[in-house]
């Protein structure tokens, strides 16, 4: 098994974590992305509110971030009328990368229903595996070409969802959605953190 052996270094463009041609980054607008060999392996492609049909009310990444980088870690923080936001991006031992997020209400908001993390790849061959939910620790794994990605899930404060999209043949690519359930009475603030181990086959 191949490990992630990361430095870190602060880039005008982020902070990435790397080893030869693969690593992670999160960028000045606080898009986080996973590449190996030059190609996204996995990127952040939305951070969003929905309704109860799935219409989208909110994108978080669609408003203005602030970033703050040390030599160790890259921080993106979001602030509204109705929410605060953070992701940070750091390495996590043994050769893995962790992001942390959080997202906390400052006021009730009747109409979202969920809040969703959503995941793109185009260069992904089959279907994620370890799908669990009840916001337990648990571990998910992605396939490609040449190497697997491993996410460990942890620090979940409200249950969650793990969706698997993929579209129809011949097209390539696919989308995981990490949904969590929003109820204004009872949730004002979402928290979760993922480690990244990626293993070269």
């Amino acid at each position: 098994m191949s490990k992630w052996l990361m430095t870190v270094c602060a880039l005008l463009t982020g902070v990435a974590l790397s080893a030869g041609d693969l690593n992670a980054r999160l960028s000045d607008s606080g898009i986080v992305a996973l590449t190996d060999a030059g190609r996204d392996v996995l990127y952040i492609e939305s951070f969003r509110t929905v309704d109860a049909e799935g219409k989208t009310i909110g994108n978080l990444l669609d408003a203005p971030v602030k970033i703050f980088r040390n030599r160790r870690s890259a921080r993106a923080e979001w602030a509204a009328d109705e929410f605060t936001a953070g992701m940070m991006l750091e390495p996590a031992g043994d050769g893995m990368a962790k992001l942390t997020l959080n997202m906390k209400f400052l006021r009730a908001i009747p109409l979202v229903k969920r809040v969703e993390l959503i995941w793109a790849s185009q260069v992904r061959e089959s279907a994620l595996s370890g799908l669990s939910t009840e916001g337990k620790p648990h571990e998910i794994e992605l396939a490609y070409e040449n190497c697997n990605l491993k996410i460990a899930l942890s620090g979940n404060n409200v249950p969650y969802v793990i969706n698997d999209l993929r579209p129809p043949l011949p097209v390539r690519g696919s989308r995981t959605v990490m949904s969590w359930s929003y109820d204004p009475q009872k949730v004002d603030r979402i928290e979760c953190a993922m480690t990244f181990d990626l293993n070269k086959r």
